[in-house]
């Protein structure tokens, strides 16, 4: 077992790479508080003013005492909080600081941990291979959310404990070292730190065991090599095993996490995150979607790096053959294999800008193991040297590149800090200028910045709207349709009739763009009269533009509609692909922000129901409003119909005008037939709950007022062709829509809890508390169906009932 003594280049090597951690990150300082920073900040701010030991109970239960925000068992994550809390208080740039230097010194602990091992494993006491692999590491883009977001950190906290109970237990394997024994004390409290402040510390035992067995493998054969590794690691197991206790019964589950991955390990999304093309295009082109366009030139830069790594790879095997490494390898592989699986699902469904704080400890056995690849470890003649120096020279390249991308993406989330900030102060004017308002209700999304739900749920916001930060009365005052608010931009139409009617309330959005609130009239939908409610309108299309690809028109119906009575553009249209149809696969755009072309970004993707039928998927712009609707037609020459939903569309209650309707067709060629707006008053059944036996809460969800049955009123009698109902109840934190981003489905859910027939089509719809399995948020839902049993028209917008 090989040792060294950190001298005077060691010392020399730290301190710079420290200092390109702090820089590549540096906007950072300026980014305050993001997402529910604020939160945090409010929670610990009051504890510590009011009752501080009550902030000990994130030891005996989840953090922050919310369970249905998400079961997450990080007491350690604490002594950062209260450190920056009580030294910086409001000063966001201190806050910032911390995170940096925890960012430089888990960059200075991966380059102490790579020196370890390669003198270990193949006997390597140089610094080229550790001090690169710490510069990638330090300068890595998907590195800017743990560094940005204070709550991000989270990651880097842990990996700083993880990496320090690595380095630690290696010191202590050589009783020949000085405090070998201290070391292996010290080793296994960073690893019970590391524990406490995020789950993916449980991997530490096992990473050690490969270790020892990828030590052990010269001397020992296989099986002994397993059993010396086990004995070696025990206490690092019984650790491991008596942290699963206490967790357990802090969280009342073996499982706990976000909500809905408890089955993360038999789930087929797992496998799917793990071989993600998306996930792996993140780490080695980690270039946000809002910035590809205007660095399309370093996306390029970077995949001929890549080219060229290759080659001195291979060169580097073909010519050197330093086989000794393989140990190496062999054990980076392992951990970077265990690392990744137990993150690939959550980071997968994080999405684009967010989720890369999970890939943070992932990347230091990615980092150490792709630079061993590259970088000879040995050489002995001129030949090696130059394709040393080669390999050296590209490595450099790549820090300096990565370090330039990594202060772009430090950039956009100083974006979103001012995104938000400004979000927060026209709430709180709002506030000042309507006293009398009891309540404020929020549309859906609440915010959204380049695909970063910066209020993940309504608890968030909530949090940030407290004292210190904003007027006491104003945390009480916010409401929402809906108890999750992330970047999906539909709103609840039969929640948001209910609270236009209610007294003392404001509907409100926010236009991200603008950076102004939006009221929706409270005389929205009560304008409208009762023929128009029934009327379906004739549309005219006017041509505007046309080209050899698309043809855009304008809508003007023939009489006059008013907004609230509109619940979808129906289109009936027949397309054939010719030899001269565009390249483009054939699709219609529904827009009133201008031609689909004018987007600043968005995707469009499918949705095929049970039958095969397809719809419509909203395209998002960058604030997660939609400009417009989009969905794939069929290219058989017959008519098929299309309907675009508009009154579940958040953006167009808010901002959308009738005049301003757009509708963008691909191919030209494409013939429509007609176009027409309708009212689904007598396809979509009604379902609602009395207010003398339910209290609303805040967060929009439902609370019974009393233990006994949980009755729901549901009303299907004004839709033709119906011959019973049918109810369904959703797994718990399972929102519906978020399946399908729609509310107007024509299908009732293969993944629901329940499923029973209901008596008439218009009465009381009964529930008992044995329906719901365990404590947490239901949607349920009603359908109007035929004698065979299929769905009528649309199932009901839900109704979310809070179960504790």
């Amino acid at each position: 077992m090989t040792a060294f003594k950190l001298g005077r280049r060691e010392w020399l090597a730290s301190a710079f790479l420290a200092i390109l951690a702090f820089s590549s990150f540096s906007p950072t300082l300026f980014a305050g508080f993001i997402s529910d920073d604020g939160q945090q900040y409010t929670y610990i701010y009051n504890y510590l003013r009011s009752k501080p030991w009550m902030l000990l109970q994130n030891f005996t239960s989840c953090w922050m005492q919310d369970p249905l925000w998400g079961l997450h068992y990080r007491p350690m994550m604490l002594i950062p909080l209260v450190f920056d809390v009580l030294v910086w208080n409001q000063n966001t740039i201190g806050w910032h600081i911390t995170c940096l230097l925890i960012h430089c010194s888990c960059t200075v602990l991966t380059f102490l941990l790579a020196r370890k091992l390669l003198a270990n494993l193949a006997s390597f006491d140089g610094l080229s291979i550790p001090f690169f692999a710490a510069a990638i590491f330090a300068t890595h883009p998907l590195h800017a959310e743990s560094v940005a977001w204070i709550c991000g950190r989270v990651d880097s906290v842990c990996t700083f404990f993880y990496l320090t109970a690595f380095v630690l237990f290696l010191h202590s394997l050589n009783s020949e070292n000085e405090g070998s024994k201290t070391a292996r004390v010290l080793s296994l409290c960073a690893f019970a730190a590391a524990l406490l402040s995020k789950e993916v510390g449980v991997t530490i035992p096992a990473v050690l065991a490969w270790y020892t067995v990828c030590s052990k493998l010269q001397i020992l054969p296989w099986a002994k090599a397993i059993v010396f590794s086990l004995k070696e690691t025990r206490l690092y197991w019984l650790v491991l095993v008596v942290y699963i206790i206490v967790r357990s019964i802090a969280l009342g589950t073996l499982y706990g996490g976000y909500h809905g991955f408890s089955s993360m390990v038999l789930d087929s999304v797992w496998l799917t995150g793990l071989l993600s093309p998306r996930l792996l295009q993140g780490i080695f082109l980690p270039i946000s979607s809002a910035q590809s366009a205007d660095l399309d030139s370093v996306s390029r830069t970077l995949i001929g790096l890549y080219v060229a790594l290759a080659m001195v790879a291979v060169a580097r095997f073909a010519i050197i053959r330093d086989w000794k490494i393989l140990r190496t390898v062999l054990f980076l592989s392992g951990w970077l294999l265990m690392a990744f699986a137990i993150v690939a699902r959550v980071w997968y469904a994080a999405g684009d800008l967010p989720g890369g704080r999970h890939f943070y400890l992932v990347s230091v056995p990615l980092c150490i193991l792709a630079t061993l690849l590259i970088v000879p470890a040995v050489t002995n003649n001129s030949a090696e040297k130059k394709l040393q120096k080669c390999a050296i020279g590209i490595a450099s390249v790549f820090c300096v590149l990565f370090s330039a991308l990594s202060f772009k993406s430090s950039e956009l989330w100083v974006e979103a800090n001012n995104y938000e900030d400004a979000l927060e102060r026209r709430i709180a004017e709002l506030a000042a200028k309507h006293p009398t308002a009891d309540r404020l209700v929020f549309l859906n999304p609440a915010s959204t910045f380049e695909h970063l739900p910066l209020y993940p749920t309504f608890v968030n916001l909530q949090g940030c709207l407290m004292p210190p930060l904003f007027p006491p009365d104003l945390h009480n005052r916010i409401a929402t349709l809906r108890a999750n608010i992330f970047n999906v931009d539909l709103v609840n139409k039969s929640d948001l009739e209910l609270n236009l009617k209610s007294p003392n309330t404001l509907v409100f959005g926010f236009d991200g763009d603008k950076r102004e609130v939006c009221l929706v009239p409270s005389d929205y939908y009560s304008n409208v009269d009762q023929a128009q409610s029934r009327a379906s309108t004739d549309v005219n299309l006017q041509p505007e533009t046309k080209t050899s690809d698309v043809v855009v028109f304008s809508l003007k119906p023939a009489e006059t509609v008013k907004k609230g009575a509109l619940d979808c553009v129906e289109v009936v249209a027949s397309c054939v692909i010719t030899n001269s149809s565009s390249a483009k696969e054939p699709s219609l755009f529904l827009s009133w922000t201008g031609s689909a072309e004018e987007r600043r970004s968005g995707v469009l993707s499918e949705y095929r129901t049970q039958e095969g039928a397809r719809s419509l998927w909203r395209v998002d712009a960058t604030d997660a409003l939609a400009s417009s609707l989009g969905c794939y037609i069929e290219a058989d020459g017959k008519p098929h119909k299309y309907r675009f939903h508009l009154s579940e569309i958040s953006s167009w209650v808010l901002f959308g005008k009738l005049s301003d309707l757009q509708l963008t067709v691909s191919p030209a060629n494409t013939e429509i037939m007609s176009v027409r707006f309708l009212n689904l008053e007598n396809e979509i059944p009604k379902l609602h709950a009395s207010p003398g036996k339910w209290n609303r809460h805040q967060n929009g969800t439902l609370v019974p007022k009393s233990n006994e049955s949980l009755v729901l009123n549901f009303d299907a009698s004004k839709i033709g062709g119906a011959s019973h109902v049918m109810a369904e109840i959703s797994h718990p934190f399972e929102y519906y829509e978020y399946f399908n981003s729609t509310y107007r489905q024509d299908a009732m859910s293969p993944r629901s809890l329940k499923k029973y027939a209901l008596d008439g089509l218009k009465g009381e719809m009964e529930l008992w508390r044995d329906d719901f399995a365990v404590a947490g948020e239901y949607d349920v839902r009603v359908a109007a169906v035929d004698k065979d049993g299929k769905v009528v028209g649309y199932v009901s917008d839900p109704v979310t009932l809070s179960i504790r």
